[in-house]
Protein backbone atom coordinates (compact mmCIF):
# COMPACT_ATOMS: atom_id res chain seq x y z
CA UNK A 1 0.00 0.00 0.00
CA UNK A 2 1.40 3.34 -1.07
CA UNK A 3 -0.05 6.98 0.31
CA UNK A 4 1.55 9.41 -2.02
CA UNK A 5 0.52 13.14 -0.16
CA UNK A 6 4.34 14.70 -1.70
CA UNK A 7 3.71 17.67 -4.57
CA UNK A 8 6.57 17.22 -7.51
CA UNK A 9 9.21 18.58 -5.79
CA UNK A 10 12.36 17.37 -3.92
CA UNK A 11 11.59 19.48 -0.91
CA UNK A 12 9.85 22.98 0.38
CA UNK A 13 13.28 24.20 0.25
CA UNK A 14 14.31 22.70 -3.48
CA UNK A 15 12.12 23.14 -5.67
CA UNK A 16 13.23 20.71 -8.29
CA UNK A 17 11.07 18.15 -9.68
CA UNK A 18 11.35 14.90 -7.55
CA UNK A 19 10.28 12.16 -10.58
CA UNK A 20 13.36 13.26 -12.15
CA UNK A 21 14.67 10.58 -15.31
CA UNK A 22 18.24 8.60 -14.09
CA UNK A 23 18.14 10.47 -10.13
CA UNK A 24 14.20 9.11 -8.97
CA UNK A 25 14.20 5.51 -8.29
CA UNK A 26 10.25 5.22 -8.25
CA UNK A 27 8.14 7.23 -10.34
CA UNK A 28 5.04 7.25 -11.62
CA UNK A 29 5.63 3.95 -13.83
CA UNK A 30 7.07 1.69 -11.64
CA UNK A 31 3.90 2.94 -8.93
CA UNK A 32 1.57 2.24 -12.13
CA UNK A 33 3.31 -0.72 -12.47
CA UNK A 34 2.85 -1.59 -8.68
CA UNK A 35 -0.90 -1.02 -8.79
CA UNK A 36 -1.67 -2.88 -11.73
CA UNK A 37 -0.09 -6.11 -10.24
CA UNK A 38 -2.42 -5.55 -7.24
CA UNK A 39 -1.26 -2.40 -5.28
CA UNK A 40 -3.03 0.31 -3.63
CA UNK A 41 -2.72 3.86 -3.65
CA UNK A 42 -3.68 6.60 -2.25
CA UNK A 43 -2.80 10.23 -3.83
CA UNK A 44 -3.90 12.65 -0.94
CA UNK A 45 -3.67 16.41 -1.18
CA UNK A 46 -0.37 17.09 -2.46
CA UNK A 47 -0.43 13.97 -4.00
CA UNK A 48 -2.38 15.41 -6.41
CA UNK A 49 -0.66 19.07 -6.82
CA UNK A 50 0.98 18.38 -10.00
CA UNK A 51 -0.50 20.83 -12.96
CA UNK A 52 0.33 21.27 -16.73
CA UNK A 53 3.71 20.04 -16.93
CA UNK A 54 4.65 19.29 -14.00
CA UNK A 55 4.34 15.53 -14.40
CA UNK A 56 2.18 14.12 -16.99
CA UNK A 57 3.18 10.57 -16.39
CA UNK A 58 2.17 11.19 -12.77
CA UNK A 59 -1.23 13.34 -14.16
CA UNK A 60 -2.15 9.91 -16.19
CA UNK A 61 -1.86 7.73 -13.94
CA UNK A 62 -3.52 9.57 -10.96
CA UNK A 63 -6.77 10.79 -14.02
CA UNK A 64 -6.17 14.44 -12.79
CA UNK A 65 -4.32 17.81 -12.92
CA UNK A 66 -4.23 20.31 -10.47
CA UNK A 67 -5.53 23.56 -11.48
CA UNK A 68 -5.07 26.28 -8.50
CA UNK A 69 -6.83 26.43 -5.11
CA UNK A 70 -8.13 29.51 -2.83
CA UNK A 71 -6.83 30.28 0.47
CA UNK A 72 -7.82 27.88 3.23
CA UNK A 73 -11.10 28.30 3.26
CA UNK A 74 -14.47 26.18 4.90
CA UNK A 75 -14.60 23.46 2.43
CA UNK A 76 -17.90 21.25 2.36
CA UNK A 77 -17.79 17.91 1.82
CA UNK A 78 -20.88 16.21 -0.21
CA UNK A 79 -20.97 12.21 -0.85
CA UNK A 80 -22.10 11.85 -4.05
CA UNK A 81 -22.25 8.07 -3.90
CA UNK A 82 -23.37 7.29 -0.14
CA UNK A 83 -23.42 3.79 -0.86
CA UNK A 84 -19.57 3.85 -2.07
CA UNK A 85 -17.36 1.47 0.14
CA UNK A 86 -15.40 4.54 1.46
CA UNK A 87 -18.28 6.68 2.10
CA UNK A 88 -19.11 3.72 4.03
CA UNK A 89 -20.69 5.22 7.84
CA UNK A 90 -19.96 8.88 6.79
CA UNK A 91 -22.18 11.98 6.20
CA UNK A 92 -21.40 15.02 4.62
CA UNK A 93 -19.07 17.03 6.64
CA UNK A 94 -16.91 20.49 6.61
CA UNK A 95 -13.15 21.26 7.13
CA UNK A 96 -11.38 24.51 6.92
CA UNK A 97 -8.64 23.73 3.90
CA UNK A 98 -7.44 24.37 0.83
CA UNK A 99 -10.02 23.70 -1.66
CA UNK A 100 -8.00 22.42 -4.48
CA UNK A 101 -9.69 22.68 -8.04
CA UNK A 102 -8.44 19.65 -10.26
CA UNK A 103 -9.26 18.73 -13.84
CA UNK A 104 -10.23 14.93 -14.41
CA UNK A 105 -8.13 13.45 -17.19
CA UNK A 106 -9.85 9.72 -17.67
CA UNK A 107 -12.77 8.39 -18.29
CA UNK A 108 -12.98 5.62 -15.59
CA UNK A 109 -12.50 7.64 -12.58
CA UNK A 110 -15.72 6.50 -9.85
CA UNK A 111 -16.24 9.85 -8.34
CA UNK A 112 -17.86 9.42 -4.93
CA UNK A 113 -16.98 12.55 -3.14
CA UNK A 114 -17.20 16.85 -3.84
CA UNK A 115 -16.44 19.93 -2.49
CA UNK A 116 -17.84 23.26 -2.21
CA UNK A 117 -16.52 26.52 -1.19
CA UNK A 118 -17.63 30.36 -1.55
CA UNK A 119 -14.29 30.88 -3.82
CA UNK A 120 -13.88 27.76 -4.96
CA UNK A 121 -17.14 26.07 -6.37
CA UNK A 122 -17.48 22.67 -6.75
CA UNK A 123 -14.82 20.54 -7.47
CA UNK A 124 -14.33 16.69 -7.67
CA UNK A 125 -12.89 15.67 -4.18
CA UNK A 126 -12.58 11.90 -4.16
CA UNK A 127 -13.15 9.11 -7.12
CA UNK A 128 -11.38 5.48 -7.18
CA UNK A 129 -10.15 4.16 -10.42
CA UNK A 130 -8.89 0.11 -11.30
CA UNK A 131 -6.21 -0.64 -12.73
CA UNK A 132 -5.05 -3.76 -13.69
CA UNK A 133 -5.52 -6.15 -10.68
CA UNK A 134 -4.95 -2.89 -8.37
CA UNK A 135 -7.02 0.47 -6.85
CA UNK A 136 -6.04 4.08 -6.75
CA UNK A 137 -8.33 6.34 -4.70
CA UNK A 138 -7.28 9.84 -4.87
CA UNK A 139 -8.29 12.68 -2.52
CA UNK A 140 -8.03 16.08 -2.56
CA UNK A 141 -8.80 17.44 1.06
CA UNK A 142 -5.76 17.20 3.85
CA UNK A 143 -3.74 20.28 4.03
CA UNK A 144 -3.79 20.81 7.59
CA UNK A 145 -3.28 18.73 11.27
CA UNK A 146 -6.95 19.85 12.20
CA UNK A 147 -8.27 17.88 9.08
CA UNK A 148 -5.98 14.93 9.90
CA UNK A 149 -7.62 14.85 13.30
CA UNK A 150 -11.02 15.40 12.14
CA UNK A 151 -13.31 12.12 13.32
CA UNK A 152 -15.02 12.09 9.36
CA UNK A 153 -11.71 12.56 7.87
CA UNK A 154 -9.98 10.33 9.92
CA UNK A 155 -12.93 7.57 8.78
CA UNK A 156 -12.78 8.73 5.08
CA UNK A 157 -8.96 7.93 5.03
CA UNK A 158 -9.40 4.82 7.03
CA UNK A 159 -12.00 3.65 4.63
CA UNK A 160 -9.75 4.53 1.59
CA UNK A 161 -7.25 2.28 2.59
CA UNK A 162 -9.21 -0.57 2.97
CA UNK A 163 -10.52 -0.10 -0.09
CA UNK A 164 -7.50 -0.05 -1.69
CA UNK A 165 -6.37 -3.21 0.28
CA UNK A 166 -9.47 -4.74 -0.74
CA UNK A 167 -10.64 -5.04 2.40
CA UNK A 168 -14.27 -3.37 1.60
Amino acid sequence: MILCCKSNSVIAANNAPWFEEGVTEVGPKEFEDYIRAGGGFIALHSGLAYGEGSSPDYNALTGSRFLTHPPRCTVDLHFEKPGHPIADGLCDFSIRDEHYAIEMLCQDADLFLTSRSKDGGVQPAGYTRLLGEGRLCALTPGHTLDVWENPSFIRLLTNAFEWCLKER
